[in-house]
Parts: C-alpha cells; sequence; structure tokens
C-alpha cells in the first residue's frame, strides 16, 4: 500500500501524486496521528484498482459521483490489512497474489484499449464525414497507432503472439493512412469502420478455450 505526502506548493504535485497510482495522498505538513488515522482507515478500506490505457491505481470516483466509472474494478492484495487481521503470508503466497493480481490488470488493460479504440475511431470517422480535415485528424490516427501498438505489447504480455501481431498489423495500416490522411482510400477508411469490431472478435478468438476433441 503506498502513500504520498506532497508540498502545496510544488505545481501540480497532488495531480501528479493521484495519477501515479497511490493509494493515498497527503498535503504538508502532516500530524502524526492524522497519518496514523489515514493509514488505518486506508488499510481497512483500501479502494479497489482500475485499469485504463494511462493510468492503474485506485478508483477515485465513489457509488454516488456524478460521473460513475463503469471500468472493471480490481480487488488489489492488501499485505497490511492481512497483517492487522493476524493472517500471515508467506512470500511464496504473497507473489502468487501478485502475479494472479497483475494478471487481471494485463487483461483489464486489454480491455480498455477495446474502448479507447471504438472512440477514437468514432472521432476520426466523424471528422472525414463532416470534412475536417485538419492537423486534429491527424494526432487522433497516431493515437490510434499508440493504442495498437500499446494493445500488442499488452498481448504479448498475456502470452498471445497471434493476438499482439494483429495489433502491430493494424497499428501499421493506420499509421499508413495517417502519412496521407487528407486523401485515405475507400479501403483505409473502411478499415477505420471495422478496426474495433476486428480487435475484439480477435480479442475473444484467442481469449476462448480451446474445443474439446471429439
Amino acid at each position: 500500500m503506498i502513500s504520498l505526502m506532497v508540498r502545496a506548493e510544488t505545481e501540480n504535485a497532488i495531480k501528479r501524486a493521484i495519477l501515479a497510482g497511490a493509494d493515498d495522498v497527503m498535503v504538508k505538513p502532516v500530524a502524526p496521528n492524522k497519518m496514523l488515522d489515514r493509514v488505518a482507515h486506508i488499510t481497512i478500506h483500501r479502494q479497489p484498482f482500475i485499469v485504463t490505457n494511462d493510468y492503474l491505481g485506485p478508483e477515485r470516483r465513489g457509488q454516488d459521483s456524478d460521473r460513475p466509472s463503469k471500468i472493471k474494478q480490481l480487488a488489489v492484495v492488501n499485505t497490511l490489512k492481512a497483517a492487522v487481521e493476524g493472517k500471515r503470508m508467506t512470500s511464496s503466497e504473497i507473489m502468487r497474489a501478485v502475479e494472479a493480481n497483475m494478471g487481471e490488470v494485463m487483461a483489464a488493460r486489454l480491455d480498455s484499449h477495446g474502448l479507447k479504440l471504438g472512440w477514437v475511431c468514432a472521432h476520426i470517422l466523424k471528422a472525414y464525414q463532416e470534412k475536417k480535415i485538419d492537423k486534429g485528424l491527424e494526432e487522433r490516427l497516431l493515437i490510434l497507432v499508440g493504442v495498437l501498438e500499446d494493445a500488442g505489447r499488452t498481448a504479448h504480455a498475456l502470452g498471445q503472439p497471434d493476438l499482439s501481431q494483429i495489433c502491430i498489423q493494424m497499428a501499421r495500416n493506420v499509421e499508413e493512412m495517417a502519412e496521407q490522411y487528407e486523401n485515405p482510400t475507400s479501403l483505409q477508411l473502411a478499415t477505420i469502420e471495422k478496426l474495433t469490431k476486428a480487435f475484439e472478435l480477435a480479442k475473444t478468438a484467442k481469449a476462448a478455450p480451446p474445443a474439446a476433441a471429439t
């Protein structure tokens, strides 16, 4: 469990600490009793984690938020709570628990890539339909390249080399499109239209268990 203490006068310190994924962020100076109270509270009420393209850490929005999150929540290892409750964990048990957590994190990250792909593709297609062919469109195409490349690395880490190769190939196709974004071919536009669905189908196919022999 990670708690950070930052100086209020340091520019963007609080925001940077939050985006780093710390369990708790306190602004200096912090009284010792307040710090102990916060640690005790977080130990028992540790927030579940969420994973997106650019964030891994506690879910900051509560159930009563104006913008409740629909992202899958992950229960993470809490060795401090286990110690408080008298449950001793061996180093091998901790390692297995962390490895299991990281498997969930990578799978959730792959899911987040699908959401980001859908969002970016929708904005790209809308720009072409509305004839808004500008540098903003080129930037979104390059964002799409980055998402696909990251999805490829994530798939590789999950032991899915075929899906990884598909993502990398799609990234190269979109990269080629970005180089001539002002005059895309009908095939390239069709690729953008189908890209999200193709990614989801490939991901589902690789995740499915092998069929039983008959």
